[in-house]
């Protein structure tokens, strides 16, 4: 067992020294992209934030579709509105998805639901220091260099693989069954100076945050590299069940998006963000309602149900429940990337862990050029006793030997 931790203690060391910095990097980007929707909310709230409070008091939704479409629609090409999303909290501005008519140019128009005033259109003001931050997390800001920026984030997100299993292999008490070491690995001191609070973040912290940090990690290198891409696909492989295809009555009439919505509420008592997408004009298509996303702990996968345009009768229902287990693995590795995968709470954690996972960068350094100032000044103490010794014996034999009395 010693020898492992020893072994462990030299990969954590050097892998991290020689990779930590791009680490550092990625992590402080990623936790800054996870957290987009509350950045842009906090830059932009007259964006999100509606008028009122009063759900009783939001106006139809056909009537918002129509009062949008005409405004986005004055200055002659038509518009239509595909989806809208109807945020749960009644404070929230609703968000549509507009489609120029005969293209497919499309963007987000936040509109109040109580007075119909569109409060936004097409992306965030922010959307150029996001870029920027994705290169940075993607490619290190190397815009003429994006190729070896993108291997050197790759490879350090696998190596970081390493670095996080030695250093929870270093984190181990040396002995298993005694409470004093645990309790020692898993608390942070504040009352024995710096350099011990120092040591004791590194050391704990790194043990709350690894797991985290490895899902981000390995789901890193999946997105990184072909060959883990190939290896996945092969191995989470299953046969997929036939898609089912649900299309509306051939009747020329519609029932009305409240109509549906107030069917959805009756029959499966929801009460959650809901997007609903429109059906095109003169088509089979039904309407397709996504039910969830606006509890602070909630799955990424939302159930999609499907109503008939013409009849408002009930077709079916899209769970993820109802996939095969490997097919279900596959699909949740890029929410867990994104640190998305179970809504607003998994994404505050993750974004906490990244943080975390540079400041571990930080104590890391800070640790082992310590460690180095350490063994260099022992060494030289050594080297300079051992030099003093040997100058001492080196006088003792040329000393003369004193005269005998006859």
């Amino acid at each position: 067992m010693e020898s492992l931790k020893q072994f462990a203690r030299y990969l954590h060391r050097w892998l991290g020294f020689a990779t930590g910095w791009v680490l550092c990097i990625v992590f402080v980007s990623g936790g800054i992209l996870v957290l987009r929707p509350e950045i842009e909310r906090y830059a932009e709230p007259d964006r999100y934030r509606a008028s009122q409070s009063d759900a009783s008091k939001r106006t139809s939704v056909p009537d918002l579709i129509a009062a949008v479409e005409k405004a986005e629609s004055a200055d002659g090409a038509a518009v239509d509105v595909k989806r809208v999303l109807i945020p749960r909290d009644p404070s929230r501005n609703y968000r549509m998805t507009a489609n120029v008519r005969g293209t497919r140019n499309r963007y987000a128009v936040d509109v109040d639901p109580y007075t119909g005033e569109i409060k936004g259109r097409g992306s965030s003001s922010l959307r150029g220091f996001f870029q920027t931050v994705t290169r940075w997390h993607r490619f290190l800001n190397m815009d003429k260099y994006s190729r070896l920026g993108n291997k050197l984030v790759c490879y350090s997100t696998l190596i970081c693989v390493f670095v996080l299993l030695s250093g929870f292999i270093r984190w181990l008490p040396a002995k298993l069954n005694n409470g004093r070491l645990w309790k020692n690995g898993l608390s942070v001191s504040v009352t024995k100076g710096g350099a011990r609070f120092l040591f004791d973040s590194h050391n704990a912290l790194g043990f709350y945050v690894c797991l985290p940090l490895l899902l981000l990690a390995l789901t890193g290198v999946w997105l990184g590299f072909d060959w883990a891409r190939d290896y996945v696909a092969s191995a989470l492989n299953e046969p997929q069940p036939k898609e089912t295809v649900y299309l509306s009555s051939d009747i020329p009439e519609s029932v009305a998006p409240e109509t549906v919505i107030a069917s959805q509420k009756r029959k499966f008592g929801l009460d959650d963000d809901l997007e609903i997408s429109i059906p095109r004009y003169n088509s089979l298509e039904p309407y397709e309602l996504t039910v969830g996303g606006g509890r602070f702990f909630d799955f990424y996968f939302d159930p999609t149900y499907w109503w008939d345009a013409s009849t408002g009768e009930f077709l079916g229902v899209d769970r993820f429940g109802d996939l095969g287990w490997k097919t279900k693995i596959r699909r949740c590795l890029m929410p867990i990337h994104r640190g998305v995968i179970f809504g607003t709470a998994s994404r505050w954690l993750f974004a906490l862990a990244c943080l975390i996972g540079a400041s571990l960068v930080v104590t890391g350094y800070w640790l082992t050029v310590k460690r180095w100032i350490r063994e260099t000044a022992a060494a030289r103490k050594k080297a300079l006793a051992l030099q003093t010794a040997g100058q001492r014996k080196a006088d003792g034999e040329q000393k003369p030997e004193p005269e005998k009395k006859s």
